[in-house]
């Protein structure tokens, strides 16, 4: 197979595109290298991005294939057409991966002459681009004239605790009256922390005599705030950022998963992870989403941000314990199928040879 060098940020950074290729692995084929842009302690020291890029020119030349991950946003738009440049003018295939984006940024290629006339000769003359949902294949090739080749990919689902967990033996104790409801992520507005804790507020008043939990998992700078919006409202716990066993404790202990998010999202690793659960997902329709949750197999979506509108969508759930659990065995199904670090990693390394034209 042909050599791949992936760009990335350093692995032991906490960030979404380092903790994919963390858990990947991909590095440890052979024929893999990863070349970092950045380190834990400079993540935006100039200095250390154009050694970098020095490095990047002196390697570039041992490989067939360079693998780009920028979001499409601004600052890492500009920071990895570099990389891009270098590896054209050496000949190389190059693949950009879409790790989701800012509609802002978006807007601004859309409309501004220069840069989507740049974004047309270089992000627009690759070889291949794998991008998070169809919402993404129809937006960016708006952009250019023809696009490269599109592959439809994924986030993954973290399997490290899934073999100890049986889903079976889960759906045969689930009490009809007692239920968990998980909110996992960034406590802010934009990912619907408020949203979540308004509903939820108002679940409450309409099941006053089911035992329903609010669970909101993650830190953020909001978190004082969010805490004022939840007092005096019972059964909400803050848990505070969770990771490994505990995390994993979270989801066997959770029953639907609510992520009312109105972020520009790519494809949330939390959904796929609470998938792999068996958590029946409450969200809305936004970035990838719509790729992985199909209306009534998988759980419900919604354009809107109202805390009202989400309500139903708990009503077809809390009211219908079978359709709770049919949900609940087609998400751990398709999660096995798909989201997995392997799945994912195979599918990557079918692109590669795809691309490299093996």
């Amino acid at each position: 197979m042909n050599r791949i060098l992936i760009v990335i940020p350093d692995i032991s950074n906490p960030g979404g595109i380092a903790n994919y290729f963390r858990t990947l692995t991909l590095d440890q084929s052979e024929n893999i290298d990863y070349h970092y842009l950045n380190n834990k302690n400079n993540r935006r020291n100039i200095i250390l991005l154009l050694k970098s890029y020095v490095s990047f020119l002196l390697k570039v030349k041992r490989y067939e294939v360079i693998h780009l991950n920028p979001p499409l946003s601004k600052i890492p738009f500009w920071r990895e057409l570099p990389y891009l440049i270098i590896s054209k003018i050496f000949g190389k295939k190059v693949i950009v991966f879409f790790h989701g984006g800012e509609n802002s940024f978006y807007k601004m290629l859309s409309s501004n002459i220069f840069l989507r006339k740049l974004f047309k000769n270089t992000y627009g003359k690759v070889d291949a681009w794998l991008v998070l949902g169809n919402i993404f294949i129809k937006d960016y090739s708006s952009l250019v004239d023809k696009p490269p080749k599109i592959f439809l990919e994924t986030t993954f689902a973290d399997d490290t605790f899934i073999k100890e967990f049986d889903l079976s033996k889960k759906l045969e104790l689930k009490k009809e009256n007692a239920w968990n409801v998980l909110f996992l992520s960034r406590i802010d507005y934009l990912k619907g922390t408020d949203i979540a804790i308004e509903s939820f507020k108002i679940l409450q008043g309409k099941y006053p005599n089911f035992s329903i939990k609010l669970l909101i998992a993650g830190d953020g700078p909001l978190l004082s705030e969010m805490k004022k919006l939840a007092n005096g409202i019972n059964n909400i716990e803050f848990l505070g950022y969770l990771t490994g066993f505990d995390k994993d404790k979270l989801f066997r202990n959770s029953d639907i998963y609510f992520f009312p998010t109105c972020y520009g999202e790519g494809l949330p690793i939390s959904i796929l992870e609470a998938m792999l659960y068996g958590l029946p997902i409450i969200s809305r329709i936004n970035g990838g989403i719509p790729d992985v949750i199909e209306q009534g197999i998988n759980g419900y979506l919604t354009d809107s941000q109202e805390p009202t509108d989400f309500i139903k969508y708990f009503d077809l759930i809390l009211n219908d314990i079978k359709k709770y659990k049919s949900i609940a065995v087609n998400n751990y199904k398709k999660a096995n199928l798909y989201y997995i670090s392997d799945k994912i990693k195979t599918r990557l390394l079918n692109i590669y040879s795809e691309v490299a034209g093996e």
